[in-house]
């Protein structure tokens, strides 16, 4: 199902590679309007005035991403999404009625080993009304409250951390790129490489520390499912693939949303800029492609491993 999507993907780059030199928007920065003034980019004495032509390799760049054609392709991908959710809801439907699992209960499974390897030293026990097993009892205001709120309480903690690093990586941007306009305001080819040159380190920036987070947060949510004592495989699977899911979401999205609903709203105009920790805020974005190959990837797998968890409730 992505080799579609992707080579839809691909058609919609190779048409805003060929409709780039007749672009009425790369025409106006580029050759109408080039002798156009600019303000500066920060807001330090010193930051000199720019053309509007320093800018066209940009707009050009920017239009072979978003293009007519970016239209058609966020319209097929939502269409693309709601086949692949029914085709695969389809073949879930075919294997659990070709393993003859129709009339599967969770409520009928019975205890991990892991559960009752936990509490081999608990002595209260109690027979299960469902399964007709003799089974431990665990205490639920003593043991399964606190280690619950614990462990929700430290995914929290986590999604705090993920907003913000990625509130440091916009500081970073946004400060680093008013120090090297303001130090390289001299030299017009260094300063229309500025805006480039903070954008590629910023993503991977980024990319850093969502591939330190991830790897952190893999094993803190099974340390934590581990630690809420869940009874069957199912509870086990259920509680893992909701704190992975939380932690993986902010952790990818989080700069990802930022950028398409905050970045650019709160600017202000020349002579009334918003600040942000004392600097101007940052106002185009060229830094996804840098890191969503990782994500890409790895999003892939959680959302396999998601499905996976459950497909395999409905049929085991």
């Amino acid at each position: 199902m992505l080799i579609p999507a992707s080579a839809v993907g691909v058609l919609c780059f190779i048409y805003g590679f060929f409709t780039l030199v007749g672009d009425a928007h790369s025409k106006d920065v580029c050759e109408n309007h080039n002798d156009v003034i600019l303000c500066p980019r920060c807001d330090i004495k010193g930051c000199k005035y720019e053309q509007l032509g320093q800018t066209c390799t940009f707009v050009k760049i920017t239009h072979l991403f978003d293009n007519g054609a970016a239209v058609f392709f966020a319209v097929f991908m939502s269409l693309w999404a709601v086949i692949f959710m029914e085709l695969w809801k389809r073949y879930s439907a075919k294997i659990t009625h070709h393993w003859d699992a129709t009339n599967f209960d969770t409520l009928e499974e019975h205890p991990r080993p892991e559960y009752l390897a936990k509490l081999s030293t608990v002595k209260k026990k109690k027979v299960n009304f469902i399964t007709g097993v003799n089974e431990p009892c665990v205490s639920f205001w003593k043991r399964r409250v606190p280690c619950t709120i614990f462990s929700w309480s430290v995914v929290l903690l986590l999604i705090t951390i993920a907003i913000a690093a990625v509130v440091g990586v916009i500081v970073y941007r946004i400060s680093i790129q008013t120090v090297l306009y303001f130090t390289l305001s001299d030299n017009q080819t260094l300063t229309s490489m500025v805006s480039l040159t903070t954008s590629v380190t910023a993503a991977l920036l980024n990319l850093v520390c969502i591939m330190t987070f991830n790897l952190i947060y893999r094993r803190i949510a099974t340390f934590l499912t581990e630690l809420e004592i869940h009874r069957t495989q199912s509870d086990y699977e259920n509680s893992l693939t909701l704190k992975m899911y939380m932690l993986k979401f902010v952790n990818y999205y989080s700069s990802v949303f930022y950028i398409a609903f905050f970045k650019g709203r709160f600017v202000g105009y020349p002579g009334h800029y918003n600040s942000l920790f004392g600097y101007r805020q940052e106002e185009v974005c060229i830094t996804l492609s840098v890191f969503l190959f990782y994500k890409s990837s790895d999003v892939k797998l959680l959302f396999k491993f998601s499905f996976c968890t459950q497909f395999i409730h409905s049929t085991v």
